[in-house]
């Protein structure tokens, strides 16, 4: 992790969470570029599920090897795991039925979506879980908090999914807007609670 914290179950402050809020922001950004990148390079149409899939693939790789450089850098322990969650939470919820079915949609075409659903939920839940385990084997107070700020993202990401089958620039900024909307809600609603259990100081 490079820069750890002094003692591990201490809670973080207020501080740490904005450093941590601003690396994920950055992260969001980062790979929010670079799969804008990827239709030019393959030189090919690229699907809205693809591009989600590249993003969320790009940020969780982001999110689980940019902490340790960051920390070094900052001087200072700075967490970006909750961002690999919240992509993965995201690509979930883009992958669900909300909607039903369209019946225009092929047999195989909604088995594929169906599956596509499933396996993004299965990897969510199986990445909270490591989480949680990492987190407490390293004896960090952040092991279950974050996973609480999904309900606080949800919403967003659900508006989100709903604007699924849009298409032109303007609904790829307003997704883009969404996305970070719902993902201040999950860092907001995460240092709320945090501050109601340890009464969280700013440095």
């Amino acid at each position: 992790m490079g820069v750890e914290p002094e003692y591990a179950m201490d809670p973080p402050t207020f501080r740490w969470l904005w450093n941590w809020y601003v690396f994920g922001v950055a992260i969001l950004t980062a790979a929010g570029l670079i799969t804008s990148m990827l239709s030019p390079v393959v030189r090919q149409r690229i699907s809205v599920d693809q591009y989600r899939i590249v993003f969320v693939t790009v940020t969780a790789l982001l999110g689980i090897v940019v902490g340790t450089p960051a920390s070094i850098v900052m001087g200072d322990f700075v967490f970006t795991w909750p961002v690999v969650l919240f992509a993965l939470f995201a690509l979930a919820i883009q992958q669900s039925e909300i909607r039903p079915p369209k019946r225009s949609r092929s047999s195989e075409r909604r088995k594929q979506t169906t599956l596509g659903a499933r396996t993004s939920f299965a990897v969510f839940l199986i990445a909270c879980v490591a989480y949680f385990v990492a987190c407490r084997q390293m004896s960090l107070v952040t092991q279950w908090f974050f996973l609480w700020g999904f309900w606080a993202a949800a919403p967003a990401l659900i508006v989100m999914r709903l604007w699924k089958d849009r298409r032109g620039w303007r609904s790829r900024v307003f997704e883009w807007v969404l996305i970070q909307i719902a993902f201040a809600l999950f860092s907001v609603s995460t240092a709320a609670l945090l501050d109601f259990r340890y009464n969280l100081v700013w440095s």
